[in-house]
């Protein structure tokens, strides 16, 4: 071809093949000497781009120019190729050549050799890039943090081990009050009571330095200690030391092993003052040893130990009457007995603000005391339906857990609170502070668990209750939560197994025990709802409690006569107690029922009015408590749609809702109340739709007593009729069939063969 023997005539494709051949040799060397000199990859991309620009202008030379033995001319002025010129150009050949030849060899030399070398230096250093962010990651143990074990209980007599758990406990109070101390919590450290575990592992789970252990031998009026602090890194033994002295030295030895373990850690003592540190505000060994006792049946968590726990901290306060921690302790233990739902509020409630009122003016910077004090303004005030001082309250209690711990189990009421006010992360970051420093605390777990349930999911919950549970086997409350984990999660014969363990550890909880008579009932096995529904009439607190379960019983069996015999005595035992709970919205919908079966719908207004003058108007100022608001929706809303005529009535409703928002109630979509109010304002298509997302909702309890109401109440009547819901309520109740046969063959079951009478 006539232009490819011109472009190798004007060497223009030796001088392409020998730009190239240049080009990617110099490319080679630069790329790697660059790293070697720090310099960014972007120098090579414009290199490259240079290079490749630079071909254009070597090409264009190339074709108008020769290079000659007298140097460059153009093309034109260049004598005729001869015996010198095709030499020069063979020559420019073997250059060519040799360039490539060259830049292949470094090319092989740098992928072989040399960028294998590159490779393993940056893996590894990525890999002690990667180690270093680990261990960035990793919480960086101070050396001045410690965890006390719960000393072993060496005496003769088992029944000692109160006194060498109470003196762990004090131990531990004590050197948390140490400064720059870090101490593990007492619920964290006392989960390896009784495992024998590797001191290291045991440091690294609560993230602590050094280890405080011992033993306690009680004999009589002596008492021999011995104290160990290790160090948890190699297991060294920093410090020990054993004391052999009578009873009335336990206060003594508590300061020296303080002092001691201070000393070894190099930590100071608050202010250089011995009398910062204290271990129990008593110096009478009497009171000290009741307290301990108290401190072990409070532990247990049931009822009888909570009521054996407020009799031995009274006698400790015979003993002492100045004894602050005996005060607190009884107070902790009203509460707890106050959340079993034992409905003793109103007399433990003026015990524990006497209580309170002594410790704060002691002192006035008490942080449990004046949280508890918050706790119990704020219950008193939802009570009363004061719904602006509850939340004041409970916004205060919030802010004091950013001055220390506190109590945990009023921080996880305080992250319910917040969680429940549209505040979940504050609620959750709450719990999450407080487990980085005990995070074995099982009411923080259970709280946890409870949020995580209610903002991630109910399989989120799951963990931390059975971690919960692990941390304190046989808990009641924990027991209790995965229970209703298990009931929610549709494995009703599970959740049974769960609340009758509950019933056989804390056998004067009458909650359980009704659970279970009514899951018999709704599940159409009477017998066995028979039994247990005696059962609970033995551990009932009061009247109304077992008139609120035997109505709902009769109601689920539709068994009129019952109804008709029980209902009026129930609603007056609810009235006299004042009760708002769910016990009492039962008896109050079965009344307004039989009222208005037997037209005496005027009738049953004027016996609330005798009770509550001016409860009939709704929006009025008669609704001072949860317990009128109750009677208001349950009772007084049906019977006056009876007497009203449907404008009248639509006013009403959307009065009592407005009423409910006044208060900063909301009735959402997963209520069961939903559909009724949907029903009254926006007719049965609306009603239609709010059935199907709330009871055929998965997370709606296939049991639940919601159901009575729905299936028995006159407003619920022409919605029953419609046959999709007909149909879904048939569906229902095949599904409450395939219950009924797992829950027979659970009965037969070790655990299940009782009598009535337990």
């Amino acid at each position: 071809m006539p232009i490819l023997a011109e472009l190798r005539r004007r060497n223009v494709l030796r001088m392409a093949a020998a730009y190239l051949a240049g080009s990617w040799l110099l490319l080679q060397i630069v790329e790697t000497l660059l790293p070697a000199f720090d310099v960014d990859e972007i120098v090579l991309r414009y290199i490259v781009i240079a290079l490749g620009i630079g071909l254009v202008p070597a090409l264009a030379t190339s074709w108008a120019f020769e290079w000659t033995p007298e140097g460059l001319k153009r093309d034109e002025d260049a004598a005729p190729p001869n015996e010198q010129s095709r030499a020069q150009a063979r020559t420019w050949d073997r250059v060519i050549f040799l360039v490539m030849a060259f830049a292949v060899g470094f090319f092989a030399f740098d992928r072989f050799i040399l960028q294998p070398q590159r490779d393993a230096a940056l893996i590894e250093a990525a890999t002690e890039a990667g180690a270093e962010m680990e261990r960035s990651k990793a919480p960086v143990i101070p050396y001045e943090s410690i965890a006390v074990l719960p000393f072993t209980n060496m005496s003769a007599d088992p029944a000692n081990e109160y006194f060498s758990d109470g003196l762990t406990e004090t131990l531990l109070h004590m050197l948390a009050q140490i400064a720059d101390l870090k101490v593990a919590a007492r619920t964290s450290a006392f989960a390896f009571k009784d495992k024998n575990i590797d001191v290291r592992a045991i440091a690294t789970e609560l993230g602590v330095a050094h280890i405080l252990e011992g033993s306690v031998q009680k004999l009589n009026n002596r008492v021999r200690i011995t104290a160990q602090l290790i160090r948890a890194e190699d297991g060294y033994q920093v410090w020990s030391k054993h004391y052999d002295r009578t009873l009335d030295d336990v206060f003594a030895i508590q300061d020296e092993i303080a002092l001691s373990v201070s000393s070894s850690l190099g930590s100071t003592l608050l202010a250089g003052s011995d009398g910062d540190v204290v271990g129990v505000f008593t110096e009478n060994i009497d009171a000290y040893d009741i307290y301990l006792r108290a401190l072990e049946q409070l532990a247990l968590g049931t009822i009888e130990s909570f009521g054996a726990a407020e009799e031995l901290f009274a006698q400790a306060l015979v003993v002492d009457p100045s004894f602050i921690d005996a005060k607190i302790g009884l107070v902790q233990s009203n509460f707890l007995r106050y959340s079993k739902g034992t409905g003793e509020f109103e007399t433990t409630s003026v015990t524990s603000a006497r209580l309170l009122s002594e410790v704060l003016a002691v002192d006035p910077t008490h942080l449990v005391a004046r949280q508890f004090d918050l706790r119990l303004r704020a219950v008193i005030a939802n009570r009363e339906m004061d719904v602006d001082s509850y939340r004041d309250l409970m916004d205060e209690l919030f802010l004091t857990f950013q001055e220390g711990q506190g109590d945990p189990m009023l921080r996880g009421d305080v992250a319910r609170y917040l969680a429940s006010n549209s505040r979940a992360d504050e609620a959750l970051q709450l719990v999450q502070d407080a487990l980085v420093r005990d995070p074995l605390n099982g009411a923080l777990l259970l709280a946890q668990g409870g949020l995580l349930w209610q903002t991630a999911g109910i399989e989120a919950a799951e963990q931390p209750f059975r971690t919960a549970l692990k941390v304190m086997p046989d808990n009641t409350f924990a027991l209790r939560a995965l229970g209703l984990l298990e009931i929610n999660r549709h494995d009703i014969v599970e959740g049974m197994r769960y609340f009758r363990r509950v019933e056989i550890l804390d056998p004067e909880d009458p909650n359980p025990t009704g659970e279970l008579a009514l899951t018999f009932t709704e599940l159409g096995l009477y017998e066995h709802a028979d039994r247990w529904l005696e059962d609970f009439k033995l551990r009932a607190h009061s009247p109304a409690m077992i008139f609120g379960f035997e109505v709902q019983a009769a109601a689920e069996r539709n068994d009129e006569a019952t109804l008709r015999r029980i209902v009026p005595a129930g609603l007056t035992a609810i009235l006299d107690a004042g009760a708002a709970d769910g016990i009492a919205a039962v008896i109050l919908n079965e009344y307004a029922v039989i009222m208005l079966a037997d037209g005496k719908a005027q009738e049953g207004l004027d016996f609330f009015e005798s009770f509550y003058p001016g409860i009939s108007q709704i929006g009025g100022d008669a609704v001072t408590g949860w317990t009128e608001l109750n009677i208001q929706n349950r009772a007084i809303l049906p019977l006056s749609e009876a007497v009203h005529d449907d404008a009248t009535h639509k006013r009403n409703v959307e009065a009592f809702m407005a009423l409910l928002e006044k208060r900063g109630i909301t009735i959402r979509e997963d209520q069961s109340e939903y559909v009724r109010f949907q029903f009254e304002l926006n007719g049965l298509e609306a009603a239609k739709a709010a059935f199907f997302s709330t009871y055929m909702n998965e997370n709606f309890y296939i049991l639940a007593s919601q159901w009575h109401d729905f299936k028995r109440s006159p407003w619920s009547e022409e919605l029953r009729a419609d046959p999709e819901i007909a149909a879904a309520m048939a569906t229902r109740e095949a599904r409450i069939a395939e219950i009924r046969d797992s829950v027979l063959e659970l009965m037969k079951e070790p655990d299940w063969q009782v009598e009535s009478g337990l």
